[in-house]
């Protein structure tokens, strides 16, 4: 979740390069642009409200794209989820409703949820492992 930030990704990519062994390996993980989540939030996705913060908006092509044009193979491509304490998703999911997050919230104080680790990956982040070429 860097690559997005930088004002000069391949350049980045280009450096990486340089710094890894004979083929090794370099893993890219940022949200992903052109997943059904992006699609259907349009500007109201959690990435795209951020956008001060985030100076590139990548897909799964164009990732692969600028990695194999800076002297990658793409290896695997796979979405990126990660752990939440239900607390922690339930304030997450208050962006997108409100009314949900509310309802989920006194769900979770009844059943004693709160801080109860769970995995979430709803196919917006993208992680991709590229080999060095040369």
């Amino acid at each position: 979740d860097v690559i997005e930030h930088l004002p000069n990704p391949k350049k980045t990519v280009l450096q990486i390069k340089k710094l890894l062994k004979p083929k090794g390996i370099i893993a890219v993980t940022t949200p992903n642009i052109g997943s059904l989540t992006a699609k259907v939030l349009g500007s109201g996705w959690e990435e795209i409200k951020r956008v001060r913060e985030h100076t590139y908006f990548f897909s799964d092509k164009t990732l692969r794209d600028l990695l194999e044009s800076a002297g990658f193979k793409v290896l695997k491509t796979e979405t990126a989820g990660r752990h939440f304490s239900v607390e922690s998703a339930i304030r997450r999911l208050n962006i997108y409703s409100p009314a949900l997050s509310g309802i989920c919230k006194r769900i979770a104080k009844i059943l004693g949820l709160k801080n109860v680790k769970v995995y979430v990956d709803p196919h917006y982040k993208i992680t991709i492992y590229a080999r060095k070429l040369k």
